[in-house]
């Protein structure tokens, strides 16, 4: 029974074995914090994903979100998720990492 739930759910988002991890692109820095946007193709567009990364209190700290916007090319979804994640890190700043 769980293994029937376990292929029914893929055991969460992205861990079925033919997801490919998205390719991160250079990093840009924002008040403190590194974005790193890893858009990836899907469904002939291109995802809204990235990484925020701090190290706060001596530990490095990461945030990944992936937002239902999609882009025609590769580079405006690079674009648009670091504007999203320029707006997250505005609203909730270390906030992001609780």
């Amino acid at each position: 029974m769980i293994r029937f739930l376990k292929k029914l759910f893929g055991g969460g988002v992205g861990t079925g074995a033919t997801a490919k991890p998205a390719r991160e692109e250079p990093a840009v820095e924002y008040g403190g914090f590194s974005i790193s946007p890893c858009p990836r193709s899907v469904g002939g567009g291109w995802s809204t994903e990235a990484v925020i990364r701090k190290t706060v209190d001596g530990e490095a700290r990461q945030h990944a979100f992936i937002r239902a916007d999609t882009s025609p090319t590769r580079e405006a979804a690079a674009a648009l998720a670091i504007s999203k994640a320029r707006t997250l890190i505005d609203q909730q700043g270390d906030e992001i990492f609780s």
